[in-house]
């Protein structure tokens, strides 16, 4: 079922890229000639020109209105009241913690709103998380919630570090980020244990929409304050936002998602080689690319 709205999905948006496309050939063009622009475009040209079509710096600039932890303070929040959750962020004092937690992370007491029952704390940690092995330091990993322990739920954001004198800002995209795991946090702590049983779109479809809401540009401008004017961010504003979330960015959640079902389909990985998952992963985000899928 899922696999057939998205190709419903991918059969209307196509219309809309070929426009897109050809302005894409004419950059391309422009930039390496008329006889190298004759070869196919790949994914990775694909990319590197559409960034300039949509004009992402604009995105960028719009992270001046969201200061990190004010702004994914106000996200956790609005996120659990949803849900029907209160969340309550912890001051130092308050997290009875031996030796505190550092000041980067913040901490969460989520409770039903309707009952007053507690379920949990939610622990927002906005740089890099990695862990270490006898094998040695962890690749980096994406942002992700995690159910640590029953009523503990850890969001990693993978944030780099600000350079020094710089404060973390975020873009609208990593808003939509915050937005996504915050929904799968409380769905870990309103249903414990959920993430060992349910399937994949069970899963994903509440983060998703939080995700769509929280990336509105009427919602952007309610979060949004100036980190230094502390000017409060239009909608008129937040709209140049929108421009990085047009049909390309659709294409691109496309094929992400469609690769995530793909692994989920197949149940014999057992019998399959790095090269075999390579090959499933590669079709399945090429079923919904413009783009030569590059190897």
């Amino acid at each position: 079922e899922a696999r057939s709205v998205m190709d419903s999905v991918w059969k209307h948006l196509q219309a809309k890229l070929k426009l897109g496309q050809t302005q894409l050939e004419s950059l391309r063009r422009r930039h390496v000639g008329a006889q190298q622009a004759q070869s196919k475009m790949d994914q990775v040209d694909g990319k590197f020109y559409e960034a300039q079509l949509r004009q992402v710096v604009a995105n960028v600039a719009l992270a001046e209105y969201f200061p990190a932890e004010a702004t994914s303070q106000k996200v956790v929040i609005q996120v659990a009241a949803l849900f029907g959750v209160r969340a309550e962020r912890l001051e130092e004092q308050d997290r009875q913690v031996m030796g505190g937690w550092t000041s980067d992370v913040q901490v969460f007491r989520a409770q039903d709103i309707e009952t007053a029952n507690h379920l949990g704390f939610i622990y927002v940690v906005p740089h890099e998380v990695t862990y270490r092995s006898f094998a040695g330091k962890s690749p980096q990993t994406p942002p992700s919630a995690q159910e640590i322990a029953p009523g503990h739920v850890l969001i990693s954001l993978q944030q780099g570090r600000p350079g020094r004198g710089l404060g973390n800002l975020l873009n609208p995209d990593l808003i939509g980020v915050i937005a996504h795991e915050t929904a799968h946090a409380i769905h870990f702590l309103v249903n414990p244990g959920i993430v060992h049983r349910a399937p994949d779109e069970l899963m994903e479809t509440p983060s998703v929409f939080t995700e769509l809401l929280f990336l509105r540009n009427s919602t952007l401008a309610s979060l949004g304050q100036h980190v230094q004017s502390k000017m409060p961010l239009s909608e008129e504003a937040a709209a140049a936002a929108a421009i990085s979330r047009d049909e390309w960015w659709l294409t691109n959640w496309l094929g992400n998602s469609s690769a995530v079902l793909a692994v989920d389909e197949v149940k014999d990985w057992e019998t399959k080689t790095a090269a075999d998952a390579l090959a499933i992963i590669k079709e399945a985000f090429g079923r919904y690319s413009p783009f030569a899928v590059h190897p």
